[in-house]
């Protein structure tokens, strides 16, 4: 059963966390994949949240696993405060068409070294809030890719955030060296009877470099 009930807040202390996915060994589950996996739901208002606990940068490093926080199949969970680096996609919210996730917190995080920041491309996702954070993707810091070219070619970092679905808003972060910074993703599943058209995002006052 899972312990984190709705309004369960997690202490991130001072340190590096990083994934050893060969370690069979390991207690916390990551062996193989490196995937901090979440199932359990907060509420609203009651959020299950990961928190800095205020003495020093918590890191979560990845290790170049291919994502870190899978949390497509989990509602209303909550992060401030911590860094997340080294893995294809930081946040994973769920692919169109399979699962999606809603009530989604990001604060004043640090997300750095990624190809996708947060990526939630199921039109059935739901207000999400993701502001006052720093998406730095893994394209050169002094020139766009050297392999790309027009709107084509190749690209170490594809989004720093790349949304469907509804009622998100998106404010006040600094996004550099991707492809493209802040992305509704057009591509999802929008049959208007399923009511799954990308609609009422907010996207303001952000920051925007070398995309």
């Amino acid at each position: 059963p899972n312990r984190a009930k709705p309004g369960t807040t997690i202490l991130v202390h001072a340190g590096v966390y990083k994934t050893d996915f060969n370690d069979y060994r390991d207690k916390g589950g990551l062996w193989l994949h490196g995937m901090q996996t979440f199932v359990a739901d907060g509420e609203p208002g009651k959020p299950i949240a990961i928190v800095a606990a205020g003495d020093g940068e918590g890191i979560f490093d990845a290790n170049d696993s291919d994502r870190y926080f899978n949390i497509a199949a989990a509602d209303h969970l909550y992060f401030e405060g911590i860094t997340v680096r080294n893995t294809r996609i930081a946040f994973y919210c769920g692919l169109q068409g399979l699962e999606a996730s809603t009530g989604l917190t990001v604060k004043n995080c640090k997300i750095e070294q990624v190809q996708y920041g947060i990526l939630a491309q199921d039109g059935r996702s739901e207000n999400f809030y993701i502001a006052d954070n720093v998406f730095i993707g893994r394209n050169p810091g002094d020139r766009f890719h050297p392999e790309s070219g027009m709107a084509s070619g190749k690209t170490d970092a594809g989004y720093a955030v790349n949304l469907a679905g509804k009622g998100h808003v998106v404010c006040h972060n600094y996004v550099a060296n991707f492809w493209d910074g802040i992305n509704v993703f057009t591509n999802s599943l929008a049959d208007p009877a399923l009511g799954q058209q990308s609609r009422a995002i907010d996207i303001y006052n952000n920051d925007l470099y070398n995309t």
